[in-house]
């Protein structure tokens, strides 16, 4: 059983992969020494090829979530309201902010000796568009940084995303019948409404 749903597109994606070399990203923790109740910060930077912006249009710049390893506690303050959500902060759990500039930090304090495994995990998210304002690309890099002393970061995935190149979906297209579950996490299955109501399907941006 098939349904036919309105679709609607707020940002025009690029239908070519993104050039290599567009989004560099670092990582570095600003202190040598993993001493117990220490506070140090964690840096993250991103630099973009001349003439190339981090926005499309109305787009928010660039989104960092941190995961956290166990043996740090973040510090400093978490913004409560979407009104508030525009502005640089920690938003919820895992640790969340949009990017001032090219380089933002994190606060946190060692709360127990790490172990050799743990570490800092960082999702970077946004758009991208090229020097003639032409094109958007929709890009996710990750990189992770351990505890121990003299830690670089490492690239977590090293192939670039290809989000929303080759599988766009048109006005007028059909779907396979399938289940989703709501924000109580109740199922619906939406082939019970072919034929009487319109179907939007929304989804929560994630957050790790």
């Amino acid at each position: 059983m098939n349904l036919l749903l309105p679709i609607a597109l707020s940002v025009t994606l690029a239908g070519t992969a993104l050039p290599p070399d567009v989004v560099k990203m670092d990582m570095r923790i600003d202190s040598p020494d993993r001493d117990v109740g220490k506070t140090m910060r964690l840096f993250v930077s991103v630099d973009l090829k001349d003439g190339w912006t981090g926005n499309a249009g109305e787009a928010p710049n660039f989104i960092l979530q941190v995961d956290a390893p166990e043996c740090v506690e973040m510090q400093g303050p978490r913004l409560e309201g979407i009104r508030k959500q525009s502005r640089n902060g920690f938003l919820r759990p895992p640790e969340e902010k949009m990017m001032e500039g090219r380089e933002t930090s994190f606060e946190f304090k060692i709360t127990k000796a790490p172990s050799k495994d743990e570490r800092f995990a960082v999702n970077l998210i946004g758009y991208v568009t090229d020097a003639d304002n032409t094109d958007v690309w929709y890009i996710r890099r990750r990189m992770a940084i351990a505890l121990t002393k003299d830690a670089t970061p490492t690239r977590i995935d090293e192939s670039p995303s290809t989000w929303g190149i080759g599988n766009e979906l048109e006005l007028g297209d059909k779907a396979v019948s399938f289940k989703l579950p709501q924000a109580d996490g109740t199922e619906v299955d939406l082939s019970q409404y072919l034929g009487k109501k319109n179907i939007i399907v929304s989804t929560y941006r994630a957050f790790w």
